[in-house]
């Protein structure tokens, strides 16, 4: 009898344990823009996926297509876009400029869908939208933040994204002026408050030695001191009154004078943070401009160790 009723014991254990769920991998949804005008965003979305697989990540990839350029990297629509300065550099940038902003409007119309990122654990941005002025995209990718409780990681140009909602004053106000036409009930969607810390530069692309603010589980997988490969220090502008400093970086290099000299220059502003945005919350890391830096073990430990953290906290909610 009693090895009977252990017979049975064992097997409804073995039932039960062959009927458990496994582990749900996190689902995070990956918004960039390709190839890209200043960044290889088609090589970072290989890298992304590597390192999302190291994680054990369920990733679902959200794209800008540049079908629209020809094979000088130029629009090819028939409208030439209005050249403003005479060098060949002037012209030859604003080009660039007018063919990411063309390229990027499928991307944009996307990330204008109500609710795009429903049923994800979290988004990681890395795109570079500096000079669009589309209120409507720039509103609804804030919302699936705040209002729907998506966390959001930042990477790189994220920071420079939208830059003509908080950096430019003239073209803010103009915005604001129409948006508050369009929306009276709606706050003006102001990027730079939403990051947490507002960039409006970058310095030269040298390593950046950081320094571990605080103790939090998001930098848990870099020692204090790790410097990056060569990358871009994006100053701050100003910081939100609820952001939290979770590293620092001080970038040092020697700048060549006209009368032949060098003269040693040190820069240092805060690189990555958290910021609490309405449901959930943000993390912002401004390192991430070259394909060196985010094969990086420091920038990897960084992605992983902060995505999963929010996706933690956010389940406590």
């Amino acid at each position: 009898m009693t090895k009977l009723i252990g017979f049975f014991l064992f097997s409804f254990l073995l039932t039960t344990y062959s009927f458990a769920e496994e582990p749900k991998a996190p689902r995070i949804l990956y918004v960039t823009s390709l190839p890209g005008t200043y960044h290889d965003y088609v090589t970072q979305r290989e890298i992304f996926q590597e390192t999302a697989k190291r994680a054990g990540w369920d990733v679902t990839v959200i794209i800008g297509s540049y079908k629209t350029l020809n094979q000088k990297g130029v629009a090819s629509n028939n409208q030439k876009p209005v050249v403003r300065g005479t060098t060949k550099e002037s012209i030859a940038r604003y080009e660039r400029v007018m063919a990411e902003i063309s390229a990027q409007k499928p991307l944009l119309e996307r990330l204008k869908e109500k609710n795009y990122a429903k049923g994800f654990d979290a988004i990681v941005y890395n795109v570079c939208l500096a000079h669009v002025t589309d209120l409507d995209a720039t509103s609804n990718m804030i919302n699936q933040t705040r209002e729907l409780g998506v966390p959001a990681f930042l990477i790189h140009c994220s920071m420079h994204t939208f830059w003509s909602t908080f950096k430019y004053k003239d073209k803010q106000k103009k915005l604001m002026d129409e948006w508050k036409k369009k929306h009276p009930d709606r706050p003006f969607p102001n990027w730079g408050n939403f990051t947490g810390v507002a960039s409006t530069g970058h310095g030269p692309n040298f390593p950046i030695e950081t320094k571990v603010m605080i103790d939090h589980p998001a930098t848990k997988g870099v020692v204090d001191g790790y410097i990056t490969p060569p990358t871009e220090l994006y100053n701050n502008a100003y910081v939100t009154p609820d952001t939290v400093p979770l590293l620092r970086g001080t970038q040092k290099w020697e700048r060549k004078q006209k009368d032949g000299t060098t003269k040693k220059m040190e820069s240092s502003s805060v690189i990555m943070w958290v910021s609490p945005q309405g449901k959930s919350r943000v993390i912002g890391l401004t390192i991430g401009h070259g394909d060196a830096d985010l094969r990086s073990e420091g920038f990897q430990r960084l992605l992983i160790d902060g995505v999963n953290w929010m996706i933690e906290e956010q389940t406590k909610k």
